[in-house]
């Protein structure tokens, strides 16, 4: 028998905001549902179990609510995200494997992989076997493939250009010099962020990519010598250096204290900072120089809602720790699944690839509105900024301001001010 069921009960408004209808069929008798979640470094066995508990709670209490009568089983395994030395005990088992033995247990749905190298490896197979993959993390442009089995609940690298000449605008930022690693992530963000900043009217002083192989002392004093003559212009306070760098940006904080010009701007980066590079900045010799210059980027957040503390509160009095955006992904993923399988009465490949953008536009959680694009990744998002301060207590990466996707607006904290 087909009917509507519409969520209206107050446990309900946190999970969707407004009123969400489903056309869902009644069985007789059980069904399950298994659905695979892989999870890679940072996080802990411990951390995925208790957010796997949570959700499930979750889901299982939904499930109660509207007298449906599948059941959703949800398990975690760890994928390593660096291939490891193999032993006989335990030799390593690559993104492919992992996912061929996920379909060989009867699992097609998979939340992950994490990391889009994982996503890449794995594409082709699940693409082939009406399989799913909805990553939390996964931000690669290159991934960006219509109509294929694969679903980003996180912005494309390129997104960070869009957020960027936003947030330069936000601060007052007339004009830029744009230095990047020159590979395709870099020319990616570099690209949209040129097209976006000078839209709105912003300069860019000059564009210079630079590689393993680059003199940095020649490619800092080419930076320094036009940042001299740009502020004739406009003061420092109006200009900005944008870094779209990974790990050699600590090499070029080394350098940077013989350029009087560099010093005196202020320097934006990419969410490569916060997530990858801010244990390496703190355990260099030049932490105090990133503070200096300050350095403000970005990075991807969960929507801060009431929602979101209701899973964070019991999240944190489970592990000690906050939800972070890729754990928020992960529950969110869960829920999109589950709601797609019962909006489609069906499991059929055919039938979930046209159903989950459809639910991802109406479903609002942890993360926000989950909108998706034309390939299948996420459209627009919030993001965390943050900056290096320092204090008695030495250099500290904290968060300056929040973009909200909702209004398109900044928030900055006035206490700790961009």
């Amino acid at each position: 028998m087909n009917h509507s069921v519409k969520i209206s009960s107050l446990f309900f408004a946190f999970i969707l905001i407004g009123t969400y209808s489903y056309y869902v069929y009644t069985h007789s008798q059980t069904e399950k549902m298994p659905i695979s979640i892989t999870f890679s470094e940072p996080y802990s066995a411990k951390e995925i179990e208790s957010l796997v508990r949570i959700v499930q709670n979750d889901i299982d209490e939904y499930l109660r609510k509207i007298h449906v009568t599948y059941q959703f089983q949800f398990r975690a395994e760890y994928l390593p995200f660096i291939s490891e030395i193999s032993d006989e005990e335990q030799p390593y088992r690559d993104p492919l494997n992992i996912t061929i033995d996920i379909k060989k247990s009867g699992t097609r749905l998979i939340v992950g992989h994490q990391f889009s190298p994982q996503c890449k490896s794995a594409l082709n197979y699940t693409n082939k076997n009406g399989m799913f993959m909805i990553s939390p993390y996964s931000s690669d442009d290159s991934l960006a493939i219509a109509n294929d089995s694969l679903f980003r609940l996180k912005c494309v690298d390129s997104y960070q250009g869009s957020i960027t000449a936003k947030m330069l605008k936000s601060l007052g930022i007339h004009q830029i010099v744009i230095i990047y690693l020159d590979i395709q992530w870099g020319n990616n963000i570099r690209n949209r962020l040129i097209s976006e900043y000078t839209s709105t009217g912003g300069d860019v002083i000059d564009q210079i990519g630079y590689t393993s192989s680059t003199n940095l002392t020649d490619f800092l004093g080419r930076i320094e010598a036009e940042t001299q003559n740009a502020l004739s212009k406009y003061s420092s306070q109006e200009t900005g250096l944008v870094a779209i760098s990974i790990f050699d940006l600590i090499d070029i904080m080394r350098m940077i204290d013989n350029y009087p010009a560099l010093r005196s701007i202020t320097w934006f980066g990419t969410d490569a900072i916060p997530s990858k590079l801010s244990k390496e900045v703190f355990e260099s010799e030049v932490s105090e120089m990133y503070a200096d210059v300050k350095i403000i980027c970005p990075s991807s957040a969960p929507s801060y809602s009431t929602f979101y503390q209701r899973v964070d509160e019991r999240f944190y009095k489970e592990t000690g720790e906050h939800i972070d955006f890729t754990q928020a992904a992960i529950y969110d993923a869960c829920w999109i699944y589950t709601l797609s399988v019962l909006e489609a009465k069906s499991t059929d490949s055919a039938m979930l690839k046209y159903i989950i953008p459809s639910v991802c536009a109406r479903y609002i959680g942890v993360t926000g509105n989950c909108s998706l694009n034309q390939f299948g990744d996420r459209a627009n998002t919030n993001y965390d900024i943050y900056r290096f301060f320092k204090d008695f207590d030495g250099v500290k990466l904290l968060t300056c301001g929040l973009y909200n996707m909702t209004n398109d607006m900044f928030n900055w904290k006035r206490e700790m001010p961009p």
